[in-house]
């Protein structure tokens, strides 16, 4: 998502895609509030991703759309990975007969 040329933006797609999938596991088997956990890390991850551009060389219409890009795809990938997450999570609660 970082990178401003065509040709490495599904690579690099796929590598951020995969490797908070990995975290969300990472979280759901190791901290006490998982989702608000991994919630926080794909929202600055995403605003990161977003204006990293920036600093790189380029047009303004391309920074800003490189910029827009990353945006859009940050948060697909978190609310498609919480909401798989909330689905793999066990109900904690303990139910009473």
């Amino acid at each position: 998502m970082i990178c401003c040329t065509a040709q490495r933006l599904p690579s690099g797609s796929a590598k951020y895609t995969n490797e908070p999938n990995g975290r969300s596991w990472i979280s759901l088997i190791s901290t006490p509030r998982p989702l608000q956990f991994f919630s926080w890390i794909i929202g600055l991850a995403t605003v990161a991703a977003t204006l990293l551009p920036f600093v790189a060389n380029g047009t303004t219409e391309s920074k800003i759309a490189t910029g827009l890009i990353n945006l859009i795809v940050g948060i697909a990938i978190g609310t498609l990975l919480t909401g798989a997450a909330r689905s793999a999570m066990r109900d904690r609660r303990t139910t009473t007969y």
